[in-house]
């Protein structure tokens, strides 16, 4: 299973790797730079996406990042570029040897870079390979045994002049490669069209009125994103989200989150079926699942003595198509809106036929 995951793994990454290619290619690939806390990003990629390949190989692979530097990148392109640089070492470097990643910020010509370096006690690239090691689909006919798709240094490569950077190769065969990168930092490096402000939602509407919409407010949102200051958390709570989770990430802290969201929601939905007494404000629902609720409830109060009230009239009055009512009283109550009205109504009948205000419990306390 694990070797299945890998392999799904790599030819994911692969293809990705293929569409940006393309997009470079077309001249589509733009750089969108924000302030990020560098520091930290490129350790948590080493730590938790590297470590564990290394010690399969028996690879030692040591860090030394500076501590602090926060400045403007495509956090995503700075991913990627680090991900093809430290994959090539690992593949290239035998058991028992050594691979550093160390990252600095340095003052040249009026601004400040980035340097990042990878270097690997590898097999090494001969010199006649390395002015051809950033052509695209150029694969070395030296180590016949090591395949490659002749596309991950070259995109590589593009990336990093995107971001108006540079990258350079040194290596010697037999011992090992060194590869360097420089990207410019500094805010006054890129034009206003390549900078985005720090929100993880740029705050699109049509992204950040997901979670308020009524056809979409049922469905659980969780950002994923590179951006992990504090403002920019507090935007995607205040948007919606449910749950946030910044990158690199573990993917069973992901599949977790998930799990105990939708456990909560499956809680939600058995208690509301099963009580007698419903309390909205108990349930833990999204407010405007709450907002939708209420509204639902008081719908099916005001036709309480109409016997001939159906599906057709409760979308009516509450302005929703009948397929987003039939999706959402699914998703909330586990009930389709037919069970969904006879519930309510069940509820009021057990009560006595008292008025159903005091049946249910509003989450205003009305």
């Amino acid at each position: 299973m694990e070797i299945l995951r890998s392999n799904a793994n790599r030819l994911k990454r692969l293809l990705q790797q293929i569409l940006d290619f393309r997009k470079v290619e077309s001249k589509k690939m733009e750089v969108n730079v924000s302030k990020s806390n560098l520091s930290s990003f490129v350790s948590g990629i080493v730590a938790s996406n590297f470590q564990s390949l290394a010690r399969k190989k028996n690879i030692s692979l040591s860090t030394r990042i500076e501590d602090g530097i926060w400045g403007y990148t495509d956090i995503d392109k700075l991913d990627k570029i680090l991900f093809n640089l430290l994959s090539n070492s690992i593949k290239y470097t035998p058991e028992h040897k050594k691979i550093n990643v160390s990252m600095t910020s340095v003052y040249k010509e009026g601004c400040r870079y980035l340097i990042l370096k990878v270097e690997d006690e590898g097999i090494g690239i001969a010199e006649k390979d390395i002015k051809q090691i950033f052509t695209k689909f150029y694969n070395s006919k030296s180590h016949p045994r090591y395949q490659s798709n002749g596309i991950g240094l070259s995109l590589t490569k593009e990336l990093v002049t995107l971001h108006h950077g540079n990258i350079e190769v040194s290596s010697e065969l037999g011992k090992g490669s060194l590869f360097t990168v420089e990207i410019p930092i500094d805010r006054e490096a890129y034009s206003e069209q390549e900078i985005v402000e720090s929100s993880p939602l740029p705050i699109q509407d049509r992204e950040t009125d997901i979670p308020q919409q009524v056809q979409t407010s049922h469905i659980p949102i969780i950002m994923l994103t590179a951006k992990n200051a504090a403002n920019d958390q507090i935007e995607c709570y205040k948007a919606g989200a449910e749950s946030y989770i910044a990158k690199p990430f573990e993917m069973k802290i992901l599949q977790a989150r998930i799990d105990n969201l939708l456990q909560s929601r499956e809680q939600c939905r058995q208690s509301f079926r099963s009580k007698m007494e419903i309390n909205i404000s108990n349930l833990d629902y999204q407010s405007a699942d709450e907002e939708f609720l209420n509204n639902a409830m008081q719908c099916v109060e005001w036709h309480i003595q109409e016997s001939d009230f159906d599906t057709v009239q409760m979308a009516s009055d509450l302005h929703i198509s009948r397929s987003t009512l039939s999706r959402k009283c699914k998703v909330i109550t586990g009930c389709t809106p037919l069970e969904f009205i006879r519930n309510i109504k069940l509820k009021a009948v057990i009560y006595d036929l008292t008025p159903l205000r005091s049946v249910i419990t509003k989450s205003n306390g009305s």
